[in-house]
């Protein structure tokens, strides 16, 4: 795993703008069984590359071969992860939250202080459709899951990513439970205005 960790260090530095974070996704993160190894950033997109007529990607994704190494990297400008927060996107959340840190920055910690601001009861459709997803294509262990972190997520306002720590917090993670969930949450339907002033005053100073 030594190997696979130099692996992403070294690919977050071939990121051509400067880096939020890089956090460490799938089956670690998750609790899983598997040996999924997947990348996920947030760059900053300089000011003046935005003010030509060519507007840049907000987004790349590639997948990476180092040695035996293999894993996926996904990068998004820093707008783009606001309005995914300010959305029904929870996979950006727990990304956000990631304890396997391979980057980080002060952006990064005060992105993480924000993230509990943007949940809301409008979070649910996100892990309704994800856990269908999963059950679709017959990874059980993922859409249970995803359904005991909406589930906790609407109950309790914060994200627990890992299935073990999960398990030991919702008894019932059937479909029946996180519409339950979703209908008596005491979060809000959507993002806090704090929460998007907070993210608009944020992406100003990086740009700037």
């Amino acid at each position: 795993m030594e190997e696979g960790l130099t692996a992403l260090a070294d690919e977050v530095r071939t990121i051509p703008d400067p880096v939020v974070y890089a956090t460490l996704v799938g089956d670690r993160l998750w609790g899983t069984d598997g040996d999924a190894l997947d990348l996920r950033a947030c760059h900053v997109i300089p000011a003046r590359a935005l003010l030509g007529l060519r507007a840049p990607a907000d987004s790349f994704a590639r997948t990476v071969h180092r040695g035996e190494v293999e894993f996926e990297l996904c990068s998004h400008d820093a707008k783009k992860v606001a309005m995914m927060l300010l959305k029904k996107n929870g996979c950006i959340a727990e990304q956000i939250l990631s304890p396997h840190v391979i980057a980080t920055s002060e952006a990064h910690a005060e992105l993480r202080e924000i993230v509990p601001l943007c949940a809301s009861r409008h979070w649910a459709h996100h892990f309704q459709s994800q856990a269908r997803l999963h059950d679709q294509v017959g990874r059980p262990d993922y859409a249970r899951r995803v359904r005991l972190c909406g589930i906790h997520l609407l109950r309790s306002g914060e994200i627990v990513s890992d299935l073990p720590t999960l398990e030991t917090l919702v008894d019932d993670g059937s479909p029946e439970a996180l519409a339950d969930a979703a209908q008596t949450s005491a979060l809000p339907p959507m993002a806090s205005d704090e929460a998007r002033a907070r993210l608009d005053d944020w992406l100003v100073r990086l740009r700037l």
